[in-house]
């Protein structure tokens, strides 16, 4: 029988080497870089040069962008051919207006971002962009976005870079929070990163888009990650349904104030204080839900 072997380093994504019948699969290109130099290196930056970054990039040297928005589209197109076979999505369809229109935003980007999640975590064999290591994020940071480009009509080139904030977004709140952490990535970074992109594509503010990372990150903070499956299409539903919502309070100058709770100014001091909660408040608690996922044992 034939053996393959590989190796990880870093983080759970960061293949070294592929090993088969014990010689290297030379064919297998990897990343030079540590993925944690390059997290800790988007975690020094200021957050507003991103945003500058965004406004006057060339967007047609960034082929990316296009390309991660195809894909996703495409699986999400896949994913509603798919929902006779989905439960959740199924029982969402029969409630669903199909119009595109603002007025419905919110409702349409749940219900899309709902099922194709679903669909995702049952199987549906068809490949994704992922974001900042994980499918889910990277759908999570992409559909809301065109979705909301669809129903203001929105320039392609404007769409582009709305969906590169949303990317930047993801990726630099995962620098604070881990890759792999105890709460959901989706709800706490991609939908985030999603709802800046929203607050971009309706003409928002560098301060506008702020408030919208304070606003969400103060509202999220206790979603949990208990493994990926099925449940995780109710999580998405939810992030996203705040996200817009959460963008409109924003590009209406509401902020939670920094006063409260876990706030603080700016972006800075909010994703520090998450990130202690983390590293300090939550390493016991992730041991108990792997002991809890681990305690159902194989299924069958």
């Amino acid at each position: 029988a034939n053996e393959a072997c590989a190796v990880i380093r870093g983080s759970h994504d960061h293949v070294v080497s592929v090993e088969r019948n014990g010689k290297p699969c030379h064919a297998i290109s990897f990343q030079e870089e540590e993925v944690g130099e390059i997290y800790e290196r988007v975690k020094g930056m200021d957050y507003r040069t991103l945003i500058e970054f965004v406004k006057t990039m060339n967007v047609a040297e960034y082929p990316i962008l296009q390309q991660s928005m195809d894909m996703n589209m495409r699986f999400a197109g896949k994913a509603m051919e798919d929902l006779p076979n989905l439960e959740m999505g199924k029982v969402m369809e029969k409630h669903e207006d199909s119009r595109a229109d603002e007025k419905r935003l919110p409702s349409r980007i749940q219900h899309i971002t709902a099922v194709v999640v679903e669909a995702r975590m049952r199987g549906l064999d068809f490949p994704v962009m992922a974001c900042a290591g994980s499918g889910n994020q990277g759908l999570v940071a992409t559909i809301p976005v065109v979705e909301t480009a669809k129903a203001t009509k929105a320039p392609h080139e404007y769409l582009l870079r709305a969906l590169a904030l949303s990317y930047l977004t993801t990726i630099y709140i995962k620098s604070y929070t881990g890759l792999l952490s105890p709460i959901c990535g989706c709800g706490l970074a991609a939908a985030v990163g999603a709802g800046c992109g929203i607050v971009y594509l309706m003409g928002g503010d560098i301060e506008q888009i702020e408030a919208q990372i304070n606003n969400m990150v103060g509202t999220m903070a206790g979603m949990i990650c208990d493994g990926a499956k099925s449940g995780c299409s109710l999580k998405a539903l939810m992030a996203v349904g705040l996200a817009v919502d959460s963008a409109y309070l924003s590009l209406e100058n509401v902020r939670i104030p920094e006063t409260e709770g876990i706030m603080g100014k700016g972006i800075l001091e909010p994703l520090s204080n998450l990130q202690r909660i983390i590293e300090v408040g939550m390493p016991t608690m992730d041991s108990v839900i792997v002991e809890l996922m681990e305690a159902k044992g194989p299924k069958g």
